[in-house]
Order: structure tokens, then sequence, then C-alpha cells
């Protein structure tokens, strides 16, 4: 008896109609269930229509963005396809144990990291240090941050969200 299982995914593909360029890739959820699902690779790909770089790259599972060993959600600079985003997202929560942030943006011409936050189930949380941190994109000088807040849903509540790393 064999081990192998089949799934069979419906994947949309949306391409530029003068160039035939790909735009975006999703793959869906097999067995009727909603949303954006594949196994071994990202379910949603979105290219940018002039430089052809991959902007944004998802990683879904049965609806809900979560990835086991990596980011789950990656935003790129359309011109020099520098990593600009990395959220670590565990069934659908910014989530990452090991003492490294769930999110980091990144000055896509410094290379600085300006704004870090690290998250457990979805709450900010850190043992060690401020949970969040934002930094000037020049220099890397940390300009503000704030302590673990788990217990203050309302200043948790009040945080603007780095970008839209959730929804597709």
């Amino acid at each position: 008896m064999s081990d192998e299982q089949e799934l069979e995914y419906r994947v949309r593909v949306i391409t530029d109609r003068q160039t035939g360029k790909p735009l975006q890739e999703c793959w869906l959820c097999p067995h009727g269930v909603d949303g954006f699902h594949r196994d071994h690779g990202p379910a949603e790909l979105d290219w940018d229509a002039d430089s052809g770089v991959v902007i944004r790259e998802g990683y879904w599972q049965f609806g809900r963005r979560h990835r086991d060993n990596g980011p789950a959600f990656i935003r790129r600079d359309p011109e020099s396809g520098k990593v600009t985003s990395k959220s670590w997202i565990h069934h659908g929560r910014l989530h990452r144990e090991d003492g490294k942030p769930a999110l980091q943006e990144i000055d896509p011409e410094t290379g600085v990291i300006f704004r870090e936050e690290y998250h457990e189930k979805g709450k900010p949380h850190r043992l060690d240090g401020p949970a969040l941190i934002t930094r000037d994109r020049k220099t890397g000088e940390v300009v503000w941050s704030a302590a673990d807040y788990d217990d203050d849903d309302d200043l948790a509540a009040n945080i603007p969200p780095a970008h839209d790393m959730l929804e597709p």
C-alpha cells in the first residue's frame, strides 16, 4: 500500500493581455473549501507588470496564511526585487517562537530593518526586549519601541498593522 495522496487543485492565473506575462497566480483550496491552499510552495504570487519581479508571495493552508518553516508572506520591491517585508504567520496569526521577530519591514535602498514585531499566537510578545521596534530607515537608530503588552488589549488594538499580510 502506498503513502501517496493525490489532491486536485484549481489554479487561477491572470496574465497581461498585451505581453502574456503572468500578473497573478492563485492556488485554490481543494475539496470545495473557500480560499487559497498549496502544500509545497506559495499559493499566491503577484508579479509587477513592468519589471516582472514577484512582488508578493503568500503561503496558505486551507484558506489561512500559514507556513511552518519560513515567512508566510513576503513582499519585494518591484524595481530591485529586494525583500521589503517578511511575516511569519501560523494559522492566520503572526507567530514565531524562536526569539526572532514575526514581522520585519526592510528599506530596499538602505537594507535597514525599520520595523520589527515579535508575536506569539497573534499577540505582541517578547521576553528579552521590546515587542515592537521602529527604526530610522537610514541610520537604523531606534526611534520608538514598546514592551510586551499581552495584557493591554487597548494598546494592541491601536497599533496600526504593517500591511495587509493576513488578507489575500
